[in-house]
């Protein structure tokens, strides 16, 4: 087996993993507010680890990656369009933690695997941009 098929298989089952615990951890905690104070945890847990791992990218790259995200538009553009998807990316941990309050752990774990097909959706309606023949073929598996 390539490292690659192993490690995507470990990344599942550590992003489930990641899930029931925060299920169990919504549980703990109350959920008032639909599961907030979960995924504030989350987010601010995960906030020293991505730190670290950009600084130590922009140091082996030589910051070679913060310039050619600066170089799609000036620094307040990259700033708002970084802070729109970090943005997005907690509204959605909320709403598959969210989704266990009206069904099971599996139908919400499962309506969040959508989201390639959602993503699809969105870049053939807003970008224009249909996927390859390649990609379909992956939406489809």
């Amino acid at each position: 087996m390539e490292l690659w098929v192993a490690l995507t298989i470990a990344a599942a089952f550590f992003q489930n993993a990641r899930s029931a615990m925060q299920q169990r951890l919504k549980q703990a905690l109350g959920t008032a507010g639909g599961g907030v104070a979960a995924t504030f945890t989350r987010f601010v847990y995960a906030a020293p680890f991505a730190a670290l791992f950009f600084a130590a990218s922009a140091t082996l790259q030589g910051g070679e990656a913060l310039r050619a995200g600066l170089s799609l538009g000036s620094a307040p553009a990259w700033a708002g369009w970084t802070a729109l998807a970090a943005t997005a990316q907690i509204g959605a941990t909320w709403a598959l933690l969210r989704s266990f309050d009206f069904a099971d752990f599996t139908i919400g774990t499962a309506v969040s695997k959508t989201e390639p097909l959602l993503a699809a959706a969105f870049g053939i309606t807003l970008l224009g941009e249909a996927p390859t023949a390649l990609s379909a073929a992956g939406l489809a598996l």
